[in-house]
Order: C-alpha cells, then structure tokens, then sequence
C-alpha cells in the first residue's frame, strides 16, 4: 500500500487506492491510519462541490526512502553491472549513456514535444527512485528544475560502492536526458546519501 502511494507521487483517496489494490475501503482506511500514525502518509481533507468532503492520503518525505528494494530491482541493478564489466570501468560513461538510452526507449517515456524534466520523472519512477519535481534551481543563464529522488531503490548498495553505482547512476541520467531531447536538455546528478532520499537530478535546457 505504501508502495502503491509512493508510486503515484500524487494524492490518493481512500477509494481510490482500494481500487487500484482491490481491496475494501475500510481495510484501506485503518492500514492507512496506521501508517499516519508511523509518519509514512499524510492525510488531507478534499472538499468536493456536492457531498462531504473525503479523505486523501500522500505518502510522507520519509516513506520512499523506507521502501526496501525489490528483487526486481536489484536485478536491473545487476544488469547494468553487468554490462560495465563486459566493458570495462574506462567505458562507465558511455555504459551509462547508452543504458539510458535504452531504458527510456524500453519504459515508454520518451518526450515527445514536451517537457523534458517530466520525462526523466517518469522514467526515474518506473525505476523506482520515487522523484518528486521541485521548481527551478539556483539562478543562472541556463533556466533548470530539480527532481528530488526520494528513494535508492539499492540503497544499500550505493551507499558501500558510490564510485560504482552512483556513477553508473550519474552516466545513466546523462543518457536519459539525451535520449529525450538530444542536445535540447542536459541533465546531471548530484549526489548525496542514498539511504535518505536526498540526490538531485538538476534537468536545464542547453545553450
């Protein structure tokens, strides 16, 4: 249920998160309060033209990070891996440009005439990095945005090899961002500690 939440990046009513898990509503509710209670969801009151208004649910700053990695994840990790070492570590950023390319392709985000920094969201979400969008950067010459990743999905891991994996990690954005708007985007990632959602993703136009 957490998970479901987190995934959305977005508020989510009661019956609507049932729904998507089919399960009952009051069930939903009372897991939901528990997880309030631990600090993992935030509740809001959504007032609706007719009717009462009705509960809708977030998941909190400190949930994503609180998500363990899945096998499947784990597995892309090892997959990227993988291909670094058929290639070699001199190879790391063109390994992660071209893993990039390929994810997006494969994940279906590609932008098309839109919005370069939501796309990389999109992608960073199937991935499980949990991205939240947070407006534009420090002033300069090159207007830019943010997206916060809110989750390592191999956190763990980052966090004992961050040469390796945050590398990998920082070429494979690069390749994101290219491979959605060519040379119209730049993106690099700033890292910080993978166990406390904290790395930024800073997305800005090229010159």
């Amino acid at each position: 249920m957490l998970a479901e939440l987190v995934a959305s990046g977005t508020a989510l009513s009661t019956g609507a998160l049932a729904a998507r898990l089919e399960m009952h509503p009051n069930g939903v509710r009372q897991h939901l309060q528990r997880l309030e209670a631990r600090g993992l969801v935030e509740r809001d009151r959504e007032h609706r033209p007719r009717g009462r208004p009705r509960d809708v649910w977030r998941a909190s700053a400190e949930a994503a990070h609180a998500l363990p990695g899945t096998a499947e994840e784990y597995r892309e990790l090892a997959r990227w891996l993988a291909c670094l070492a058929e290639r070699g570590r001199d190879e790391l950023e063109a390994v992660g440009r071209d893993l990039g390319r390929e994810l997006l392709g494969r994940l279906g985000a590609r932008a098309r005439g839109g919005d370069a920094a939501e796309a990389l969201a999109r992608a960073f979400a199937a991935l499980g990095f949990a991205p939240r969008r947070e407006g534009s950067a420090e002033p300069s010459s090159v207007p830019a945005v943010r997206l916060r990743l809110c989750r390592c999905p191999y956190a763990d891991v980052a966090a004992a090899h961050p040469r390796v994996v945050c590398g990998l990690h920082s070429a494979l954005t690069a390749g994101l961002a290219a491979a959605v708007a060519g040379d119209g985007a730049t993106a690099r990632l700033l890292p910080d500690d993978p166990r406390k959602g904290r790395c930024l993703v800073e997305v800005a136009a090229s010159n």
